[in-house]
């Protein structure tokens, strides 16, 4: 199984409130059937809540939750995994409401992309880093 590497969302400063901006668009290799992410948030002080929603599109049209984070008043560090490969019952495709720290799995697809919403000001030393690894069933 191959894995590759994604900075998904790059160290971010987070200040004023900001509602449902979207990050750059990442392709995903070919087969991806796990995404293993780290979610870095660093509350320099200020602000009130943070969500943050890691989003997949098989058409970078339409674009679904597949992970949440929500640090809010605390840094923190939380990793997750979304498995294509896990079968689960038929979801609702929620676009920037998947419910707090939780995961979609059983879909992945080509694209990815982080959708975030902050209320409250936070210090010019908030930050949100997300990393990940892409593991596909074809070698690279």
């Amino acid at each position: 199984m191959a894995a590759n590497h994604l900075n998904i969302l790059p160290t971010t400063i987070i200040t004023s409130a900001v509602a449902g901006v979207t990050t750059e668009m990442r392709t995903l290799p070919a087969d991806v059937v796990a995404l293993t992410m780290t979610a870095n948030f660093v509350r320099g002080g200020g602000g009130s809540t943070a969500d943050f929603w890691i989003q997949s599109s098989t058409d970078n049209v339409k674009w679904i939750d597949i992970a949440s984070f929500n640090p809010t008043t605390a840094s923190i560090v939380k990793v997750f995994s979304v498995n294509a490969l896990l079968a689960h019952t038929h979801a609702t495709a929620t676009d920037g409401t998947l419910a707090d720290n939780t995961i979609l799995n059983g879909w992945i697809g080509s694209y990815l992309r982080v959708k975030y919403t902050t209320t409250g000001t936070y210090s010019s030393n908030s930050s949100i880093n997300i990393t990940g690894v892409a593991k596909s069933l074809t070698s690279r």
